[in-house]
């Protein structure tokens, strides 16, 4: 897997280079640019068969329930023009999934009371990954400068091995015993490589006197397959409860960054 990472980026490498030495000795440049770009917000909860963004898996004393997913990321893009209004983008990307696990603990059957749920216990998670991006853009001016870009491509995301699981002890009020949770994520034993479509729309605000645009943007992608497991195991003195939610899937971002023309 490395080898194959490393090949992905000595060839992004080497194609801006290459076109870095063919426009200092060419005439007739075609542009083309650097984009470095800040993914704010994106991302879906773990997923459950059943349900894409939320899922609570219920038992008799416990509920596990995992919600709140985001994601950052920081891409460094190169965009070539090929065409009128047609150019080609590769991409190298590495962000981080933030998301939230609360596990409910209810009180035992015996117990009178109006409530469902008595107390909770949280723990925040984040998965760390890397991605290669490679795609076709179409790009729609808006007056001199400006511009609407359309892009459709690929992207690989490779996630490394990561130990992130949760093991803890408590005493629960609830139910006057002490209970011990683990959570751990079958990432936490072998890396993941997953692969997928992906929809981009951007803006493209050009500076008149500078090489410098201003870039607001959506980005979507469709990498459904499941990249890691987390199981969620709940033990109390006479009983153990096991829960299973599903991490990966597609999801939706919004972005902003800078963009610099290399020449035309």
């Amino acid at each position: 897997m490395r080898k194959l990472t490393c090949l992905i980026l000595l060839s992004f490498c080497f194609l801006i280079t290459s076109n870095l030495l063919a426009q200092s000795t060419t005439g007739e440049k075609k542009k083309s640019s650097i984009e470095v770009v800040g993914q704010l917000l994106g991302g879906n909860a773990p997923l459950d068969e059943n349900a894409r963004f939320f899922f609570s898996g219920t038992g008799s004393e416990a509920s596990a329930y995992y919600a709140n997913r985001i994601n950052s990321e920081l891409q460094l893009r190169y965009v070539k023009v090929f065409a009128q209004d047609l150019s080609a983008y590769g991409a190298l990307s590495y962000g981080v999934n933030y998301f939230s696990s609360r596990l409910f603990i209810s009180p035992p059957a015996s117990a009178t009371g109006t409530f469902s749920f008595s107390e909770s216990y949280r723990d925040r998670h984040q998965v760390s990954y890397g991605s290669a991006h490679l795609g076709l853009r179409y790009t729609v001016h808006v007056g001199k400068n400006d511009a609407f870009n359309f892009s459709l491509g690929g992207k690989g995301v490779f996630y490394p091995r990561q130990n992130n699981a949760v093991n803890k002890t408590v005493f629960s009020l609830a139910r006057g015993e002490e209970i011990s949770y683990t959570i751990a994520p079958t990432i936490a034993i072998a890396s993941e490589l997953v692969f997928g479509p992906e929809l981009e729309v951007n803006y493209l605000l050009a500076f008149k006197k500078f090489p410098i645009d201003m870039i607001f943007g959506l980005t979507f992608d469709r990498a459904t397959a499941i990249v890691s497991q987390y199981r969620t195991e709940v033990v109390f003195n006479n009983d153990t409860l096991n829960f299973s939610h599903d991490f990966g899937g597609g999801r939706a971002g919004i972005f902003v960054g800078l963009g610099y023309d290399l020449g035309q």
